[in-house]
């Protein structure tokens, strides 16, 4: 067992119409882990969390009944407004359930900067949230904004805009600024367009599923220059096999992969299984996991050789799959059977672990050894050790049909996005003393 804490701080965490003080649970920095792949053994309890209470918006700033208060600027209560969670979350932890406008389709954090990022496709805005808090706050029109890549070299965030057709550069050095360029107009209600940086060669790659294609832009010309690849029929998730440098897209329409070899845009088929959904990289074996959803499967592909070498059966209804490259583990969250599947150095492992209902996004922090999962099903977080391989806890959010996760490794924070009622939830201050 793990003892979560806040190790030796207090976290102010500033929101619209209250504050929420979470105290140290105590403790210090001390410790370490083993980092040896099923070494490690980490022990202690768990504290049994911290209630907050809602303060009141006043003249003076933000304050609580205990009298702390703050006299900068209110956040942009016109376009974001922010309530508290009154309840006990593990570990002290402080939840914000952020509202937005009924249809979130993507929440990234940014590990370079200090902001996370919202896509509000319904509002046509980005909102990007100081991360440490939701204090601070800029939001900016974009079409119908669908998904983010942040490239880690620059911290320069390309936003991809849903079926409008554009694309567009946050830059966080420049408060935010976002230029927008047309990359290909379509017709159709596509929600979603996942983008993926290359950033040692400064292109962005963009999936179409409208046109079977794949998008690559050339961010440094200008105006940046836009090549369409085909690939198989209505790619959903994409990867890059960066030594061969390789573009890995799952083809949900027609069960296969298109891997492309960049510059010349050769372009591999590789057949796997039923509905495949996501695909995960692993520079430790050179291969390429996908998740195929209606096999109950997971197909390792050999990049290199453009061929399926294993097929690995999991949980039922696969949806998400993560990876922690350090230890070439791999989380697999099946959402027919609510658990998580480990596959450790290439097999998986049994039992599962049980987790909330209908698990369809998993994250992981690779500096703890703590993995999340969103539950869709009833609107919970599952905490993981995937050391010991069993779910720690398991908390209910203040949204619901819970969809997408990210984690910030620099505050612990939890960022997770709820489909069913159109906000996003901040769970914060997981820190861990091991």
């Amino acid at each position: 067992m793990l003892t979560m804490k806040r190790a030796g701080v207090a976290i102010l965490i500033f929101v619209a119409g209250a504050i929420a003080l979470v105290q140290s649970c105590g403790g210090d920095d001390g410790g370490s882990a083993d980092t040896t792949p099923g070494g490690g053994d980490a022990t202690g309890s768990y504290d049994a969390g911290i209630p907050f209470d809602a303060g009141a918006w006043d003249a003076g700033g933000i304050s609580d009944s205990g009298g702390i208060a703050d006299s900068g600027p209110p956040p942009d209560a016109s376009t974001i407004s922010v309530t508290i969670q009154n309840q006990e979350i593990p570990a002290g932890a402080a939840a914000v359930a952020i509202a937005l406008s009924g249809d979130p389709q993507m929440v990234r954090v940014d590990p370079t900067a200090k902001y996370l990022y919202l896509a509000d496709a319904a509002a046509g805005k980005v909102h990007a949230l100081f991360k440490k808090s939701v204090q601070n706050t800029t939001s900016t029109d974009f079409p119908t904004p669908s998904d983010f890549s942040v490239n880690t070299a620059s911290g320069v965030v390309a936003v991809t805009g849903g079926n409008s057709g554009k694309l567009g550069f946050l830059d966080p050095s420049k408060d935010n600024a976002l230029d927008t360029i047309d990359v290909k107009e379509d017709a159709g209600d596509v929600k979603s367009r996942p983008a993926l940086w290359d950033q040692t060669n400064a292109e962005v790659f963009v999936l179409n599923p409208n046109s079977n294609s794949v998008l690559v832009v050339e961010s440094t010309p200008d105006p940046p220059v836009v090549t369409e690849i085909p690939v198989g029929a209505r790619p959903i998730a994409i990867d890059f096999d960066k030594p061969n440098r390789k573009l890995i897209v799952v083809n949900a329409g027609d069960n296969t992969v298109s891997l492309i070899h960049r510059p010349d845009n050769a372009v591999q088929t590789v057949a796997v299984g039923a509905a495949p959904a996501a695909v995960r990289f692993s520079v430790v074996d050179g291969a390429a996991y996908v998740v195929n959803t209606a096999g109950n499967s997971v197909a390792k592909v050999d990049t290199a050789a453009g061929a399926v070498t294993e097929t690995l059966q999991v949980g039922a209804a696969p949806a998400a799959i993560q990876i922690d490259s350090t230890k070439n583990m791999l989380y697999v969250a099946n959402s027919g059977d609510n658990t998580v599947t480990t596959i450790k150095q290439g097999q998986p492992l049994s039992p599962a672990i049980q987790v909330g209902s209908k698990p369809v996004a998993v994250a992981i922090d690779e500096g703890v050894p703590i993995i999340f999962t969103a539950n869709n099903g009833d609107g919970s977080v599952s905490i993981i050790d995937y050391w010991k391989n069993f779910e720690v806890h398991n908390f209910p959010l203040t949204g619901t049909g819970a969809s997408k996760i990210a984690i910030d490794p620099d505050t612990g924070m939890l960022w997770i996005l709820n489909a069913g009622n159109g906000t996003v939830t901040m769970v914060g201050g997981y820190k861990f003393d091991m």
